[in-house]
């Protein structure tokens, strides 16, 4: 795989390439089908904006782009808080 000349991945080996780009398929995977939910039940947030870049980056052969930009959803998606469930009264 021949790299563009406005590719990002400089120095990095074939076998690197490899490993990003399927590790970026893989974990995007997931993230797409949640999407998708959101986007049905009527939740637009900034995770179509992150997965639609993901996916035009990985279009471009631009894979560390991506795995940097999942790891900020992953960890954005880790920490968002989550709603607590009120006490029943008695």
């Amino acid at each position: 795989m021949r790299c563009w000349p406005w590719c990002c991945c400089g120095g990095m080996g074939m076998a690197a390439r490899v490993v990003l780009a399927v590790g970026s398929i893989v974990a995007v995977i997931p993230l797409i089908i949640d999407m998708i939910k959101e986007v049905r039940g009527g939740n637009y947030g900034i995770d179509l904006l992150a997965v639609t870049a993901i996916l035009a980056s990985l279009a471009l052969h631009e894979f560390l782009v991506a795995t940097v930009i999942l790891l900020m959803l992953t960890g954005a998606r880790r920490w968002r808080p989550t709603p607590k469930s009120t006490p029943k009264r008695s």
